[in-house]
């Protein structure tokens, strides 16, 4: 079930949404539980050379699926909507001005590029 809470188009052309997990855990307490979430188109531009771009496509398809997650636990039922709103306007003034930025979609993918090389340097698959 997707509930969305807002979606936040930002100049670079991500589309930030933010996503309801909350759930109750005890009694009247809550986790909330926020995830946001967006996608980063893979293209030519942000490779140097096509065989990577092409590892890329192969990888992950035409976009990179970001997600992060803001929670807070213990939240008792009658501040869980207040808590939501104070989370989320937390992320924005915190967090949002890194994703503001022109060349953070191909920061992002290439960041997404150099942790798989890492893996595989240290995990080489077995022949």
């Amino acid at each position: 079930m997707d509930n969305q809470l807002r979606e936040i188009t930002l100049a670079n052309g991500i589309n930030l949404r933010f996503i309801d997990g909350t759930r109750r855990y005890f009694g009247d307490y809550y986790l909330v539980d926020i995830e946001i979430c967006f996608e980063v188109p893979i293209i030519p531009e942000y490779f140097d050379n096509l065989t990577v771009y092409d590892e890329a496509r192969s990888l992950w398809g035409d976009t990179v699926v970001h997600q992060r997650k803001i929670q807070q636990m213990g939240v008792s039922s009658a501040q869980v909507s207040q808590v939501k709103e104070r989370l989320i306007i937390n992320f924005e003034q915190h967090s949002l001005p890194y994703f503001i930025s022109s060349t953070m979609p191909k920061k992002l993918v290439l960041s997404e590029m150099g942790k798989i090389k890492k893996r595989r340097s240290i995990f080489p698959a077995h022949a």
